[in-house]
């Protein structure tokens, strides 16, 4: 079968073909492209968006072609018309690739517009819905203090140009593929003859097999992973570990990431002096997979703070490895999570609740170590590499058939 994906993260070839100054992103990607091309005979391609580079750029690795099109629009434009000239560089791929099916990864991105250009099967995978995430963009901040970072307003205005983009894409496509109740609401709210698929996240090679062992951790150590967003939480974490202190004086919270600069640097600053935590919290930066790892090892709590989020691979990840995880109640974590079993919940933005429950696992052994177990077993089951893999075939097959079988219908 030919596969060809359009994707939102430049892959491992692609940063070191245009030179980028990156880590690579989204590593379950990376994972899934491998494992698709030991599986059955496939050829992938895989294309991506750039304003780093002037001309499409094609590179050829074994089975796997990757196609780099320049884009000067991509999330700067609210329209479709404005991406006219990216459509019709990607029919040009679309017509020397000849695929049997297209794979849109995200609906974040121009990508999913080329469904009613194409005769080719489409089917789109979705990550974040950026209309839900527009509900909750400033998270926990006040009138007074957006007001006070006109930068963040700024994002914001930028951010919903991504919005009526997404809208359209949804109404030109048909077949989608997520993996809870929040995508499928979503998707059966803006269509209502469209077929969903269920299929659930493949995990990055680093995190299978890895276990959690409570006389192995740090005491009195949280994690996070996070990207720097107002929607992220962690102004949330910051909020519930001045709590957390107060029990715990020696608390360590360290989170995979930089305290940005800005207006909403700023405002975090304010809110960590005003905690009293700024020897309690370490931001590491940008971390590898197996950096990652071993800051999952060697953490007592692991804690999930976003005020929106779809299927959180950062969750997803530490649940596999087993550290006893406390996590937002928002979006589609109600698909991974059962509280009280294999992770402790709190309300979308309460941090005192947020608080409460990272101590109940400080305080109880027994109850972090039943946390831990649940969630290794349910994980692992539910996220098997070759079973997620042979399920996305079928579904490949399936929307084939489907559209076949359509063309046909219409044809006589």
């Amino acid at each position: 079968m030919r596969i060809l994906w359009f994707v939102n993260i430049p892959f491992p070839v692609v940063i070191k073909k245009i030179g980028l100054n990156l880590v690579c992103r989204g590593g379950w990607l990376t994972a899934l492209a491998e494992s698709i091309s030991l599986h059955s005979h496939n050829v992938l391609g895989i294309v991506w968006a750039s304003d780093d580079i002037d001309v499409l750029t094609k590179i050829e690795r074994g089975d796997r072609i990757y196609y780099i099109l320049p884009s000067r629009n991509a999330y700067r434009k609210s329209v479709p018309s404005a991406f006219e000239s990216e459509l019709k560089m990607s029919l040009e791929i679309i017509n020397e690739f000849q695929p049997d099916i297209i794979n849109v990864h995200g609906t974040e991105n121009f990508y999913g517009l080329i469904a009613n250009r194409t005769s080719v099967p489409v089917l789109i995978t979705l990550q974040g819905i950026v209309n839900e995430i527009k509900n909750h963009y400033f998270g926990s901040m006040s009138l007074i203090d957006i007001l006070k970072a006109p930068s963040i307003i700024k994002d914001y205005v930028r951010f919903l140009k991504r919005c009526s983009i997404e809208k359209e894409i949804f109404s030109r496509n048909k077949y989608f593929t997520g993996r809870t109740l929040c995508d499928e609401s979503y998707v059966r709210s803006q269509r209502i003859d469209a077929e969903y698929y269920v299929l659930t996240e493949l995990l990055r090679n680093e995190f299978d097999r890895k276990n959690w062992e409570l006389k192995k951790v740090k005491r009195h150590t949280i994690y996070s992973t996070l990207t720097v967003r107002t929607y992220k939480g962690l102004d949330i974490i910051i909020q519930a570990l001045g709590i957390v202190k107060n029990f715990f004086p020696d608390i360590v919270m360290r989170v995979s990431c930089e305290l940005p600069d800005g207006g909403y640097g700023k405002y975090l600053s304010s809110l960590i002096n005003t905690e009293k935590i700024s020897n309690s919290i370490i931001f590491l930066g940008t971390l590898t997979a197996a950096e990652v790892v071993d800051e999952l090892l060697k953490a007592n709590v692991y804690v999930m703070p976003s005020f929106i989020e779809n299927s959180p691979n950062n969750l997803l990840e530490a649940l596999t490895v087993g550290v006893p995880c406390v996590a937002s109640f928002t979006g589609g974590v109600q698909s991974m999570v059962h509280d009280e079993q294999n992770a402790l919940l709190f309300p979308r933005g309460d941090f005192r609740v947020m608080a409460l429950q990272i101590v109940r696992i400080l305080m109880d052994d027994d109850l972090a170590i039943r946390l831990s177990e649940h969630a290794k077993k349910t994980s692992r089951l539910d996220h098997c590499p070759e079973k997620n893999v042979s399920k996305l075939i079928e579904i490949y097959n399936d929307v084939i058939n489907k559209e076949s079988q359509r063309h046909a219908h219409t044809c006589s």
